[in-house]
């Protein structure tokens, strides 16, 4: 009993003693040891209090509220609440939270000691702790407000503190402290005039980098509202709409909109609030302190606003409109003295809010802001203020196109365009601002207007060519918009009215060229509209007068601005196209158009467009492109030869210029039937060099011009190769007429050309000279041609008559062995050598098709793969001696593909070979040496090597994996998993093993980073070798699957897929422990519990080959615990929904299709995983129509089942179809119900998404339709809300307008 007393007055002393301790950092390290009983933990918690009151450095000290932490853990709530009563703890947080700057850790030892203290007030009895933290709204407002800014400061000294927040949970502080305050009336003004700003900065911080924050929509379809990190952003926010927004907006709707005021309780009446008031404060800080962070403020609040109140149907967006108006004007006004640049980037970043919103403004507002932005962008000096205020000017026209359909505004608009540095910019002026005002002028039907502004803005922009391509680029959109918004005799109004300028032009100066440039883009627009026959048949008789008094002109001279001569040709070419048809249809004489055609022809301003079309200048390419057409029609008349003389001669001059008519005769190519073959030579060959649109043309070309071309190549190509075998100056321009050629072939089909055509070009790339060491590439080009050729007939070539020229194309690899120096280099020689090899086996197999007449040239070849075999030991370079084995590897593969019989005496069976193989096997040193060896062996099968020991052994095997690959990430290359891909093969070909020590062998193989190609054969090579086995093989490995448990790799998945393909029932039917069940519920619980959304999705496409191919597994139960467990992992899967979703549709489909009997008395399970995939289907960001898509087919085949059986005694008079759909439509309508739920609370954010689902849809409204014949649908609308029912009747609707006739 003494001891105890002892100890106990001594740490009394200690306790009384602390303040005798020198330092703060002693005592409190003094404190914390004591600290560790309750009675003690009560007088350090009275000493602590007594500091942190007086203390200013033990405030600040977070070793200060780590004790205090400390001592909370240790006393009871009771004991709590008595000590920190009296508002001791509110006002020391209180007065830590005034000092100028926390660091922090002090900041997170507050928080700290809060959280804990609040969670001890949240657990049963924790009331009493609850009321200690409660205090007047004045101090808590205080408290919170300087909180927050202490976090700011932290935020914007470090940009990753903000995640800190989250991490901690540091802002709960300032959020509970607010929440647990005595509610006043005046709580309002408290928040607005404290804490309205801090928070408003904090937000700002909190929101970068987390996401897309202008939307509740996009955020509730991304689950946004359960994500951690924006637990903050939505409690500020609401803070923000409770005591700011919503306040502001009663008070305008009761006042300025005449509302009468509403009741309200006693404890919960609070004062209005007045919303200029609320953001004086905050105008009051631009004032002093105009920066960026607290102008970036005004769109946030703007946001919070209008985001305060939902607003999901048209009807509610137009009550909200007059407050959002008032908001808008009220933070618009705060900007009035700050600069025009600030002012410009907060209202452009509004008005993207209210657009994402979907509301508007009033059109009178949206014009003030447009002549203010009009206005400053004419006064900025600067390119940046200009970008600005367009910037905002795109946005005012997106929010309303209707407002600038007026004359002055849209003046005023195109003049500012006009001024701008328009280079760069050309497609926003395009697409943000010309296009959509041409629009909003065409649906007020007012295009008259447009066309007179286009009209003068084109006269100004003549001079520039930014301006005038900008300008002159609105031809294509004004062309559509044409018909439906002028009628047709507005339509010719127009033509003639634009049309008189160039048909009375006298003399030429400046201010008639800007007019004509004017008048042509105008008219170039209108006769691309014209697209009715009506109207073309109307407008036939304008356009020949139009087209014989403009090709009657004798003043143009050449001389002229280029780019009038560029829109004058521009539009005589759609002159020309609206005029031939209907000219040739309305004289149905040929001598007739002939005359017409000679006179277009020998016009001076057609000869005026031949100069030009063979001089290079910048209306080139749309002179040619006007004398091609004309030429192209008009030369169809072959009969008239002084017609045709001209077409000839025009389309001549078309080809002056290379480099620009290739893209013309690619849109004409009838213009290529009056070219002579030299002259379409020339053309390709001045080009070649330069272009490859040249290639494009080749398939066009007539037969005539093409084999001119090709001899032309060919011959280049021998000749060349000729002078190279007599000196090696000369390779470097065999390459290049080798690349010509081989270029030529790539882009042209084979098929056109003549079998002599064929013979020349096999015989010349088979006899080219060696390829230089550094040109390695050009091998595998080459190859390709010649094996490409050799699809076609080309008997009488060298390489089919001569075996040796085969073996002499493999000399080229002897040279580029030593600048094999990377990996790229290897692999570029092994894919120019399995493409000779291709070509060694496609020449096998034609002479094979007549073995009796080509039985020399198989035994010849049979005899060199023998010999080079042979001979190949004896080379000291390794590689030669590996790629001379790779080749007789194929020829051996491609001779054994004949009978036995054939091949008696052929010289490739001698038992040397085999050996040899195996000795080449055993001596792979180097893994670019095994790659060619080891796919050798895959070429070649098993009798073929005679039954060699040394390759049927499994050690021999085992050694080729051990060197051709590495469990060393760092050592893995292409070539090394290559290589391993190869021996993986091999050893699921010839390694006497049994099944688990395949598997584990296979599995380590394909966890290595193969590629796509490899990995695909691998498994392929394992399903071989489990067909080859017996079933005792099979069910090794299944057992190995059921024993792991779900710990397999996704390698092991894919195997034991593989395996489960591989067994059928009669494996079964042998005594064995192992249930045919068993298998399904196994994959099924890997399925579920997989530990990654790959193998779930490895684990379902098990599951869906054991439903489609191997349904002897699975039986009713084992339907209903699919169905469940696919239910299940929709509900778990809320982020990887969408990686899984077609697979559980492609599961269902089979079950609706195959297993239909087996689901009777289920549906109730198909309705809930039905609901599911439509909750999935919303709620998933990544959702793309062909999920949409592929449910609708799965609700279209359960309420439509596609084959019934027949029952044995049914009557013929019942259609058990219509039975199947009366069934079904007892359950569809729990998922149309739920439908029509989801579409409100989580709607798509792409609609096409629910376009796709209408199908489905109207299948369910039938089947319900049919069950309950006309009551079904009203049953349903009675258990629905307003909402859904409305919903519901759209659906019905349409359904009645459209789906109910489908197919009858």
């Amino acid at each position: 009993m003494g001891t105890p007393a002892t100890s106990e007055s001594r740490s009394l002393d200690r306790l009384k003693t602390l303040d005798g301790i020198g330092t703060l950092w002693s005592q409190l390290d003094e404190a914390r040891k004591l600290c560790n009983h309750r009675s003690r933990a009560e007088m350090i918690l009275r000493w602590l209090l007594g500091k942190l009151k007086t203390c200013n450095v033990a405030r600040q000290d977070e070793n200060s509220w780590g004790l205090l932490a400390s001592c909370i853990r240790l006393l009871s709530a009771q004991r709590l609440s008595a000590l920190l009563g009296s508002g001791s703890l509110l006002e020391i947080v209180g007065t830590a939270t005034t000092e100028a700057a926390l660091s922090i850790g002090t900041i997170c030892g507050v928080a700290d000691s809060w959280r804990l203290l609040f969670d001890r007030g949240q657990a049963t009895g924790g009331a009493a702790i609850l009321s200690v933290l409660s205090t007047r709204s004045a101090n808590a407002a205080a408290v919170f407000a300087n909180w927050i800014r202490h976090l700011t400061q932290h935020c914007e000294g470090n940009a990753a503190f903000a995640k800190k927040i989250n991490e901690r949970s540091l802002l709960d502080l300032g959020l509970q402290i607010w929440d647990l305050r005595k509610r006043q009336p005046s709580d309002h003004e408290l928040f607005n005039s404290k804490c309205l700003l801090p928070a408003s900065m904090l937000l700002r911080f909190l929101s970068v980098g987390v996401g897309d924050v202008l939307s509740s929509r996009k955020r509730k379809q991304r689950g946004e509202h359960f994500n951690p990190e924006n637990s903050y952003i939505h409690a500020l926010e609401a803070s923000i709409a409770r005591h700011t927004i919503l306040p502001a907006r009663a008070a305008f709707f009761d006042r300025d909109q005449k509302r009468p005021q509403r009741s309200q309780r006693k404890d919960t009446v609070e004062r209005s609030v007045d919303l200029e008031d609320t953001l004086n404060s905050v105008g009051q800080v631009m004032i002093r302190d105009p920066s960026v962070t607290v102008i970036e403020l005004l769109p946030l609040l703007f946001d919070i606003a209008i985001r305060a109140v939902p607003t999901p149907t048209p009807r509610h967006r137009i009550q909200e409109r007059p407050w959002l108006e008032k908001m808008f004007l009220t933070l618009r006004s705060l900007l009035e003295n700050g600069k025009e640049s600030d002012r410009t980037f907060v209202i452009a970043e509004m008005i993207r809010h209210i657009r994402a919103l979907r509301v508007s403004l009033p059109p009178k507002l949206v014009s003030q802001l447009a002549n203010e932005t009009l206005q400053m962008s004419s006064m900025e000096g600067s390119d940046s203020g200009n970008n600005l205020a367009l910037d905002l000017l795109a946005e005012l026209i997106a929010l309303d196109t209707g407002v600038f359909a007026n004359r002055l505004l849209s003046e005023r608009v195109f003049s500012s365009i006009a001024t701008a540095k328009t280079s760069g910019d050309i497609e926003f002026y395009k697409t943000k601002i010309c296009l959509p005002i041409m629009r909003a002028f065409a649906q007020s039907r007012d295009v008259n207007t447009f066309m007179e502004l286009w009209h003068e803005i084109l006269k100004r922009a003549a001079r520039s060519v930014d301006g005038r391509s900008l300008w002159a680029g609105l031809v294509p959109e004004f062309a559509d918009i044409l018909c439906d918004s002028r009628s047709t005799d507005q339509i010719l109004g127009d033509l003639d009215r634009y049309s008189q300028g160039l048909s009375m032009i006298t003399f030429l100066d400046r201010e008639v060229l800007n007019e004509l440039c004017s008048d042509a883009v105008i008219l170039d627009g209108i006769l691309q509209g014209l697209r009715s026959d009506d109207l073309l048949d109307r407008a036939w008789q304008r356009l020949d007068v139009l087209v014989h008094k403009v090709f009657a002109i004798t003043t143009i001279e050449d001389d002229a601005a280029p780019s009038f001569y560029v829109d004058l040709w521009q539009l005589l070419a759609s002159l020309f196209e609206s005029w031939f048809p209907a000219m040739v249809q309305t004289t149905r004489d040929s001598a007739t158009a002939a005359e017409a055609g000679a006179e277009v022809m020998g016009s001076e301003l057609f000869n005026v467009a031949l100069r030009q079309c063979k001089e290079l200048s910048v209306s080139t390419k749309s002179a040619q492109h006007l004398v091609a057409g004309i030429c192209a029609q008009f030369g169809h008349y072959k009969e008239h030869q002084e017609l045709l003389t001209l077409c000839k001669k025009s389309a001549a001059a078309v080809c002056k210029q290379p480099t620009t008519c290739l893209s013309v005769l690619a849109k004409y190519p009838d213009v290529l039937t009056l070219l002579d073959g030299a002259t379409i030579v020339s053309v390709l060959e001045a080009t070649s060099k330069t272009s490859s649109e040249n290639l494009c043309l080749m398939s066009l070309l007539p037969s005539e011009s093409l084999d001119t071309f090709l001899e032309s190549k060919i011959s280049s190509l021998q000749t060349m190769a000729d002078k190279a075998a007599r000196s090696k100056s000369t390779i470097d321009h065999v390459s290049g007429s080798e690349k010509v050629v081989v270029d030529l072939l790539s882009s042209i089909p084979l098929a056109i050309l003549t079998k002599k055509q064929r013979v020349n070009i096999l015989d010349t790339l088979s006899n080219l000279p060696p390829v230089l060491p550094e040109k390695t590439n050009r091998l595998e080009r080459r190859f390709a041609a010649i094996l490409a050729l050799l699809q076609f007939p080309s008997e009488g070539s060298q390489l089919l008559a001569n075996p040796s020229i085969v073996w002499s194309l493999s000399q080229d690899f002897k040279i580029t062995e030593p600048i094999w120096v990377t990996e790229h280099d290897e692999f570029c020689a092994f894919n120019a050598l399995t493409l000779l090899c291709k070509i060694a086996e496609a020449i096998i197999n034609l002479w094979l098709r007549s073995q009796a007449q080509n039985r020399d040239k198989l035994l010849e070849i049979s005899s060199l793969a023998q010999q080079h075999l042979m001979n190949c030991l004896e080379q000291h370079q390794e590689v030669s001696r590996s790629m001379t084995a790779m080749l007789a590897g194929y020829i051996i593969g491609g001779l054994e593909t004949a009978g036995d019989d054939f091949l008696q005496d052929f010289a490739h069976r001698d038992p040397q070979v085999a050996n040899t193989f195996s000795q080449m096997v055993q001596g792979i040193s180097e893994p670019h040496v095994g790659l060619f060896v080891v796919e050798a062996l895959l070429k070649i099968s098993r009798s073929s090597l005679g039954g060699g020991p040394a390759l049927a052994s499994t050690e021999v095997i085992a050694n080729v994996l051990k060197k051709t690959g590495s469990d060393d990430p760092t050592l893995v290359s292409t070539t090394l998993l290559a290589i391993a891909a190869r021996a993986a093969q091999l050893f699921c070909r010839y390694a006497e093993v049994d099944g688990i020590s395949m598997f584990q062998a296979i599995e380590s193989i394909l966890k290595r980073d193969l590629s796509g190609q490899d990995h695909d054969v691998v498994l392929k090579a394992f399903e071989a070798r489990l067909q080859s086995e017996g079933p005792s093989f099979r069910f090794s490995i299944i057992e190995e699957c059921l024993e792991d448990g779900s710990s397999h790799s996704a390698q092991a998945l894919e195997l034991q897929r593989c395996t489960i393909t591989a067994l059928s029932i009669e494996d079964f039917e042998c005594p064995r422990q192992l249930a045919m069940f068993k298998i399904l519920h196994h994959v099924l619980r890997q399925a579920s519990t997989g530990e990654t959304i790959h193998k779930r999705q490895l684990s379902l496409q098990t599951l869906k080959h054991i439903l489609k191919d191997k349904s002897f597994m699975v039986n009713r139960f084992g339907v209903e615990q699919i169905i469940t467990i696919l239910h299940s992992m929709l509900i778990e899967a809320t982020e990887s929904a969408s990686t899984i979703y077609l697979d559980i549709c492609q599961i269902l489909a089979i079950l609706l299709t195959q297993a239909l009997g087996r689901l009777q008395g289920r549906y109730h399970l198909l309705i809930a995983l039905f609901q599911q995939l439509i909750t999935r289907l919303f709620s998933s960001p990544d959702s793309i129509p062909r999920h949409s898509t592929t449910l609708s087919r799965l609700l279209q085949t359960f309420c439509s089942p596609p084959h019934i059986p027949r029952k044995r005694n049914a009557s013929n008079l019942i259609d058990e179809s219509r039975k199947a759909k009366a069934y079904a439509g007892q359950f569809v309508q729990y998922i149309l119900h739920h439908y029509c739920s989801q579409i409100l609370s989580n709607p798509p954010s792409d609609d096409t998404i629910r376009e796709a689902l209408v199908p489905g849809l109207w299948a369910m409204i039938e089947a319900i339709e049919t069950n309950h014949l006309e009551n079904g649908v009203k049953s349903l609308s009675a258990a629905m809300n307003n909402s859904e029912r409305a919903v519901l009747r759209s659906v019905y609707e349409e359904w009645q307008r459209s789906g109910k006739w489908e197919g009858t």
